[in-house]
């Protein structure tokens, strides 16, 4: 199935029938078009005439059409013809004309819209084709627009509502694990120094390689801080991936431009300019960069390395990542402009090791440290807890049997999982207790998994990380875990915050005897009964994953873990501010039986935010801003994209609304 990007109707979707020719057994992922027939292929979708195109292919027969759509006819237009070359005053009136325009991108969301969408389409075409032809498209009418834009939209200028299609649902998906990554954003990342590529003995053999790369250091630090300035743009890895969030545009209305220059495009040449400079300046004294490349036999290519190589490429880094070199500027890509270099030396060091670098799990490790120094500074409460799952009416045989066989290491784990979903609100917003969470986690290390499996997942076995409960003797001496604690724990929160947990049909916790007396349901069979550890789950496993910090599991915060210590348990990791207003329309706030301070009141009681902000437009709209918790600002924004009737009845019967929930999407 082949659509040409952006398509607008469904007849620019068209399914084909691959065929084989021998003539063309040469190509690789290439999609050939027949020459004969009664339409071009390409011409069939949104009007396609091959000058720079962007398709897309789906082989995914599960997404297919169950059949073609009669295709669109798109009228060409023809440019006008000149007798003579354009003038400046031409080329002037051509670029106002372009601007005066409905741009294509604003088309092409319209048609997302409106119902009525073909004559929509049929602008698309013919202003896509604007730079090329001069032929202005026709602007779009009254009733060809809408007030009211679907959230996926992320529009700044009108109110929103939730979308119901595929696309909202996809949209909240994402923006979910986004408002975890903008929170990465502002945090400070642990120093770090690679011991075999820094080398401190240049500061005695070669000063003035050390003093010749500081300058270029700075200079380079310079022109990174200019384009950021420049463009806005807030990090260095921003730049360096090609990928920003925020950033800085010409105009508004290029984001909608299908075209190569627009400012994302021309922030990544003029850094691929900056790395092409400062990658010749170290080659400059060797020669050109040319006379070291070598290709091999099969292709590959490769460097021609050799001593000053090596200990220039060390020079740069160690001027980078070196406590003596440190400047007010975090960045620290400057060395990775030759980074098949430091690859080099990394193998060089291998070599003369004699012994290949051991497989680390570097994250692992960090959290195997976090929880052990944690567990130190609580032991009292940790013996509480051991004491409580060991003895009286909350013994689980289980547990105190598992912890005979692992040692004091599955006390720990499920501590700290413990006091960690007690601090989150999970067993006070769920039907969840301790010794649910518990069973789970002893069920999740023997393999025992909730929900259907990807077949992904079936192919890669699931580790095991401890032995089955009917596998253990009474008298089994204890043994070391195979795996530290922070790998079995990160992959534990992989597991909570997956969609095949938060997705399953039921959890039955059952493992042996081990829900005996009534220490609890047996089974649970309502999603939403486990949807706030999903919750918690999500956004602590993503945190983790994007930042390396263990904030989001509370074990790194110096308080006590005592119910009592009130700044514990009000802490919250993840405590922000709107990044952008939500906007709503003035209406939300305005009824004749309830006040704005009620409105606000239950505003604040469903969502959990700390403060909700509101400054009214000369448009009549509302521009909404909040502080609070991530999952408090999510909550707050989708009850604020509720039907104004709706939210007026639930502030009324003082009953909270279903967006309020967190398993709500």
């Amino acid at each position: 199935m082949v659509t040409k990007n952006p398509c607008h109707v469904a007849g620019d979707v068209r399914i084909f029938e691959a065929v084989y020719q021998d003539a063309l057994s040469h190509l690789c992922d290439v999609i050939v078009f027949p020459r004969y027939g009664p339409r071009p292929h390409s011409d069939e979708m949104a009007g396609s005439d091959l000058d720079g195109d962007e398709y897309i292919v789906i082989f995914d027969k599960e997404l297919f059409f169950e059949n073609n759509e009669q295709a669109m006819f798109f009228p060409k237009s023809i440019p006008t013809e000149y007798d003579t070359p354009p003038t400046t005053e031409d080329m002037i009136d051509f670029f106002l004309k372009y601007l005066s325009q409905d741009s294509i991108g604003r088309m092409s969301n319209a048609h997302l819209i409106i119902e009525v969408c073909d004559e929509i389409a049929r602008k698309c075409a013919i202003a896509v084709d604007f730079p090329k032809t001069g032929v202005q498209a026709t602007p779009l009418m009254a009733h060809e627009q809408c007030e009211v834009i679907p959230d996926y939209m992320q529009n700044m200028i009108k109110p929103s509502y939730r979308s119901k299609r595929l696309l909202g649902e996809l949209y909240r998906k994402a923006r979910k694990v986004e408002d975890i990554a903008e929170m990465a954003q502002g945090a400070k990342f642990a120093d770090y120094c690679d011991p075999q590529i820094y080398d401190e003995s240049l500061f005695r053999e070669q000063p003035k390689l050390l003093q010749k790369s500081l300058s270029l250091r700075n200079e380079y630090y310079s022109r990174i801080q200019q384009l950021l300035d420049e463009y806005g743009i807030s990090d260095e890895a921003s730049v360096i991936s090609g990928h920003s969030v925020a950033i800085k545009r010409i105009i508004e209305m290029e984001k909608d431009d299908y075209s190569f220059y627009h400012s994302d495009k021309i922030v990544e040449l003029r850094y691929s300019r900056i790395f092409a400079y400062f990658r010749r300046e170290f080659f400059k004294e060797f020669g050109e960069e040319s006379d070291f490349l070598t290709v091999d036999a099969l292709g590959k290519h490769g460097i021609r390395w050799n001593t000053a190589l090596i200990t220039k490429a060390k020079a740069w880094y160690t001027v980078t990542y070196g406590n003596s070199f440190r400047s007010s500027s975090e960045f620290r890509s400057f060395p990775w402009i030759v980074w098949d270099i430091l690859l080099i030396v990394k193998r060089q060091i291998t070599l003369m090791l004699k012994s290949p670098s051991p497989l680390v799990n570097p994250l692992a490790i960090h959290l195997t440290r976090a929880i052990e120094t944690f567990c130190y500074h609580h032991h009292v409460a940790l013996k509480q807890f051991v004491n409580e799952m060991s003895l009286g009416p909350m013994r689980l045989e289980a547990l105190v049997r598992y912890s005979q066989r692992y040692g004091s290491n599955v006390e720990m784990l499920c501590f700290v999982i413990d006091n960690w979903l007690r601090l989150e609100g999970v067993y006070e917003r769920s039907a969840l207790r301790r010794i649910h969470v518990i069973i789970l986690f002893l069920q999740f290390t023997i393999g025992i998994l909730h929900g259907k499996r990807t077949s992904d997942e079936l192919m890669n076995r699931h580790p095991i990380y401890f032995e089955r409960l009917d596998d253990l003797r009474n008298n089994s001496e204890t043994v070391d875990l195979v795996y530290s604690i922070g790998e079995i724990l990160f992959a534990f929160l992989r597991y909570l915050a997956s969609r095949q947990f938060a997705c399953a049909n039921f959890i039955r916790f059952r493992l042996g005897g081990m829900m005996e007396g009534k220490k609890g349901a047996s089974i649970f069979t309502r999603p939403e009964q486990w949807s706030a550890l999903y919750t918690v789950a999500f956004r602590a496993f993503h945190h983790i994953a994007i930042t390396a910090e263990f904030d989001a599991l509370r074990i790194t915060k110096d308080c006590g873990i005592n119910i009592d210590c009130d700044s514990d348990e009000n802490y919250e990791w993840d405590f922000g501010e709107s990044d952008a207003p939500i906007i709503v329309s003035g209406d939300l706030f305005c009824h004749k039986d309830i006040s704005l301070q009620r409105i606000s009141t239950a505003l604040k009681k469903w969502s959990g935010v700390n403060e909700i902000m509101s400054r009214m437009t000369k448009n009549e709209q509302l521009l909404i801003t909040c502080t609070g918790s991530t999952v408090a600002r999510q909550r707050l924004h989708r009850i604020l994209l509720m039907e104004p009737e709706r939210l007026f009845d639930a502030v009324q019967t003082e009953t909270m609304p279903k967006e309020a929930r967190d398993d709500f999407l």
